[in-house]
C-alpha cells in the first residue's frame, strides 16, 4: 500500500487494510501499534515485522500509541511525521506536529468517522507529539529514527 501525505510518498510494506481489532468480543486478535496480544515475535519485532518505534510513538511507547483504531489507519501519517522529525530537517518541530494532527484528522475523515471525532483524535496525536516528542526531534540529523 502506498499513500501520499503532503507530497511525500510513504510505502507501507507488510500491512493490510483490515482493522487490527477484528472482534472486540474476544474472537480474533486485538493489536495496537504493531503489538498483538502476544507482544513481540521471536525475532524481537512487532507483529507486523517492523522494529519497535516504527510508525506511531517511540520504541519505548510503541505498544501504547496505536497505528490504527478501528478503520482509521494512522501509520502513513506517523511515518510522515517521523520523516519530518529526523531526516536532516529544517522544518520547525511545531510545523511537523501540526501536520501530524492534520494528517491524522484526514485519515479519520477518509473512512467517514464523524467530524468531531476526527478533530479530537487529530488534536490528541498532535498534542501528544508536542508534549512528549521533543527527544525524537533531530534537526540536521540523518536517519535518527532508523527509517529507511
Amino acid at each position: 500500500m502506498e499513500t501520499t501525505f503532503r507530497n511525500t510518498n510513504v510505502a507501507i510494506e507488510g500491512t493490510d487494510a483490515s482493522p487490527d481489532a477484528t472482534n472486540l468480543a474476544g474472537e480474533g486478535t486485538l493489536s495496537f501499534g504493531g503489538y498483538s496480544e502476544s507482544g513481540l515475535n521471536a525475532a524481537g519485532l512487532r507483529s507486523d515485522g517492523h522494529p519497535l518505534g516504527y510508525g506511531c510513538g517511540t520504541a519505548s511507547l510503541d505498544g501504547l500509541i496505536p497505528d490504527r483504531i478501528g478503520r482509521m489507519d494512522f501509520l502513513p501519517a506517523c511515518i510522515a511525521h517521523d520523516q519530518c522529525y529526523d531526516t536532516g530537517t529544517t522544518v520547525p518541530r511545531g510545523v511537523c506536529d501540526a501536520r501530524l494532527g492534520d494528517d491524522i484528522q484526514s485519515a479519520c475523515q477518509s473512512v467517514d468517522y464523524p467530524y468531531v471525532v476526527c478533530v479530537g483524535v487529530g488534536m490528541l496525536y498532535q498534542w501528544s507529539a508536542t508534549l512528549f516528542g521533543g527527544s525524537a526531534y533531530n534537526p540536521g540529523a540523518t536517519n535518527a529514527g532508523g527509517l529507511p
